[in-house]
């Protein structure tokens, strides 16, 4: 790691710091959201944030292309558990068992009803005790989730999309009612020890510059000036909000979410969960220990995303900044710079940096009500999830 890498670690802790103090975030639960992650104005947007599985880490750079996906992890462990009374009924039915699936699924029914017509017709001598063990294949949470996923893969309505319960409107609204938060900090005494935090240390996605813009050799050499010199950031949130969701369970008569199709159920993830055996898992991935174990792919998922309206931020370097040099560090800051990298513009944000006679610059960047973005998400182990 690099001189100037160490410096943005130590940054990036202690800003986590300041934030958790400033804003009342329990370090047990928060995870800090790295750079300009805008809600955007649509719900769907809003749950890729609730459906990434957060990383080990105190701080995150959300991307959606290449995030955990809560959703897809859970329809790949559903899929992949055996169904509570699946192997009952497939021995009793033997050959019959392959045949009911093949006409199940040509017809796209499996309820009761249906399944009686079809045993009665094919082997009515033994149908009763089949429909029997259908009853109880139905009642079983892991059939009713794999139905879930699979109506939601190929519901009429926005086919594929994994909903949560809450929309854009829902977090509107709570912004619209909540309260303004003020966050300073001074890198000369702010610790950045985060060893207590719910990652215990761990700081990774961080950023290797000070500036957004720091592919020019320039932006670089002002970024080690300004991480070496020290610094103090003064931070201002018209509106700070914590919203929480879950996966979407069940139908909802809310305007927006009565279009998506529910997919989750938490049984029958409960059951995988509390199962770590052969009974319940198919041999093969996915493995317990590879979606639940230390290190699995569904340890812990976001309960709640913290949203930020209305953000003022000055930066005020300690270093000295010569008259030559002053265009070229304004031209850097204008492209975005550290905590939240916003290139100016984009997203509603404006940037103005000024100097003083000594040539220490202060650099503000803001943001108009309106813009709502995410300042960080609250982290929730699995086993209270499913507890």
């Amino acid at each position: 790691m690099s001189s100037l890498e160490q410096s943005m670690e130590t940054l990036t802790s202690q800003w986590y710091n300041a934030v958790v103090t400033g804003c009342g975030f329990d370090p047990e639960t928060f995870q800090l959201v790295q750079g300009n992650q805008a809600v955007g104005s649509t719900s769907e947007k809003l749950w890729q944030f609730f459906d990434t599985v957060p990383p080990l880490t105190i701080s995150n750079y959300f991307n959606p292309t290449s995030f955990n996906s809560f959703s897809q992890d859970y329809g790949g462990v559903v899929a992949h558990i055996i169904p509570q009374g699946g192997d009952a009924l497939q021995t009793a039915m033997g050959d019959y068992y392959s045949q009911w699936q093949s006409y199940s699924k040509k017809n796209q029914d499996y309820g009761i009803k249906a399944f009686q017509t079809w045993a009665m017709g094919v082997n009515p001598s033994q149908a009763a005790d089949w429909i029997s063990l259908y009853r109880t294949l139905l009642d079983g949470a892991v059939f009713l989730a794999q139905q879930a996923w699979d109506n939601m893969l190929n519901a009429e309505s926005n086919p594929g999309v994994c909903a949560f319960d809450k929309t854009i409107n829902d977090l509107n609204s709570a912004l619209q009612s909540s309260a303004s938060k003020t966050v300073h900090m001074d890198s000369s005494t702010e610790s950045s020890d985060v060893s207590n935090s719910w990652s215990e240390g761990s700081v990774e996605g961080i950023f290797e510059d000070f500036f957004e813009g720091a592919g020019e050799g320039s932006y670089s050499d002002f970024s080690k000036t300004v991480t070496s010199a020290g610094l103090t950031i003064d931070a201002e949130f018209t509106r700070l909000t914590t919203i929480a969701a879950a996966p979407l369970y069940q139908p909802s008569s809310d305007s927006i979410l009565s279009q998506y199709t529910p997919w989750y159920n938490s049984e029958a993830l409960s059951i995988a969960y509390k199962n770590n055996n052969n009974e319940v898992w198919k041999h093969g991935a996915p493995t317990w220990d590879g979606t639940f174990g230390d290190a699995g792919d569904m340890t812990r998922m976001c309960g709640g995303i913290v949203v930020v309206d209305g953000i003022s931020i000055t930066v005020t370097s300690s270093a000295s900044i010569s008259k030559n040099d002053q265009q070229k560090f304004e031209a850097a800051a204008a492209g975005g710079f550290f905590p939240f990298f916003m290139a100016e513009a984009a997203h509603g944000w404006s940037t103005d940096t000024s100097f003083n006679d000594s040539g220490q610059a202060s650099m503000t960047v803001s943001s108009k009500l309106g813009n709502p973005q995410v300042l960080g998400v609250i982290v929730t182990p699995m086993g209270q999830v499913l507890a």
